[in-house]
């Protein structure tokens, strides 16, 4: 949970100046959800078993953004199709393609049956819309007019 220091004045005066007497309060800024929190915690799993760490940042918003090598893209992408049942048309191309690959590292699909048993009810309540699947693309470019 990330704090937003906001400067007021006490509630004993109207004076601007006493916004200076360092009175804060704590107001929480929440835009993560509770499917953000099943993602952070399911990559933290991932990363205990998988020889190359996935990376995670977020939108200005819920929608995590998941950072993995293309060596372990294909697992991932179907890790996460099965774990909160993404319907195919709810994929982009790429994603649709990686996602009808089978997990074969038996860690990762333990990993899945146990989360999907623990997790059945979170996960019920979970709400991933579309799973996109994209890459870096190449450096920028200087364009002619």
């Amino acid at each position: 949970v990330f704090f937003l220091m906001i400067r007021r004045p006490p509630r004993s005066t109207q004076s601007r100046s006493s916004a200076a007497s360092d009175v804060y309060k704590r107001q929480p800024l929440l835009y993560l959800n509770h499917t953000s929190s099943l993602v952070i915690s399911a990559i933290h799993k991932l990363n205990e078993i998988l020889p190359i760490k996935l990376g995670y940042t977020f939108d200005a918003g819920p929608n995590a953004v998941i950072l993995a090598h293309d060596s372990v893209i294909d697992l991932v992408n179907k890790f996460f199709v099965e774990l909160f049942g993404v319907p195919q048309e709810r994929l982009n191309e790429k994603a649709s393609k990686g996602s009808t690959s089978q997990i074969t590292n038996t860690q990762v699909s333990n990993l899945l049956a146990e989360l999907q048993k623990k997790w059945k009810d979170e996960i019920a309540l979970a709400r991933v819309y579309h799973l996109l699947r994209t890459r870096v693309g190449d450096d920028p470019q200087k364009l002619s007019e």
